[in-house]
């Protein structure tokens, strides 16, 4: 994303404020298919590289959510500490393992133990 956006700064910033005006003029941004084929490389690379870290984000935040309400229905005290660890992590099978185990723990610090 970011070498896109320098490249984008640095080709538009070349411009004259006419031919600028003219590349407006032409652009039609809605189902705009990409001419040259850098764009069309790093433009499909981080559209899904960006859905696949949005997904993976999801994911973890919607596996973290499901462990703190199962501790919480458990009636486990979830510390600060403990809530912001589960909160912040984003290894999938490492929160499949965590969840796995928020069913029978005794103690939310039995939940971070290596087993």
């Amino acid at each position: 994303d970011s070498l896109i956006a320098v490249y984008s700064d640095y080709v538009w910033s070349t411009l004259t404020d006419e031919a600028r005006k003219a590349v407006e003029a032409a652009m039609n941004f809605e189902g705009y298919e990409f001419k040259s084929d850098f764009a069309k490389k790093y433009h499909g690379w981080g559209l899904a590289q960006g859905e696949a870290r949005g997904e993976a984000r999801g994911e973890a935040k919607g596996k973290s959510a499901s462990i703190l309400a199962v501790l919480d229905a458990r009636g486990l005290v979830v510390g600060e500490a403990a809530r912001a660890q589960i909160a912040s992590t984003t290894d999938i099978p490492l929160l499949n393992r965590w969840l796995a185990r928020s069913i029978q723990i005794r103690t939310v610090d039995e939940l971070f133990e290596v087993t």
